[in-house]
């Protein structure tokens, strides 16, 4: 899963470099590390913030896993408890949260992604 994330980001940083904005900065004399963290840095963090926050959703399934393996009590463990007791309404609470923390995710990095990116503020 790591390793896919950094090709993503190794692609939108390379896909950033060959914009002609890039090529202006470097021709007006900013320095490279300027150029990286002000200008593609800045273009490339879109992508990645979205592509984070699916991994950290992602990850929450597997925090039920670790739960199974390790017999810590934590949503899984409640969660197998309600399906066994054919309590619906706990599991369906289980469901919400786990449902809620995915949409916060997606929500801080819309917010992110909408106060980094001008072109964002342009359509809204």
């Amino acid at each position: 899963m790591g390793q896919h994330f950094n090709l993503v980001a190794r692609g939108a940083l390379f896909s950033i470099l060959g914009l002609p904005f890039v090529a202006y900065a470097r021709a007006k004399g900013i320095s490279e590390a300027r150029v990286y963290l002000r200008h593609v840095l800045r273009a490339a963090l879109p992508p990645l913030l979205t592509r984070s926050t699916l991994i950290l959703a992602g990850s929450l399934g597997g925090v039920f896993f670790v739960e199974r393996v390790f017999a810590y009590p934590g949503l899984s463990t409640l969660a197998l408890t309600a399906v066994s007791r054919f309590d619906y309404p706990l599991l369906e609470g289980v469901f919400l949260v786990t449902l809620g923390a995915v949409l916060l995710l997606n929500f801080l990095a819309d917010l992110f992604i909408y106060l980094l990116d001008p072109r964002t503020r342009e359509t809204a």
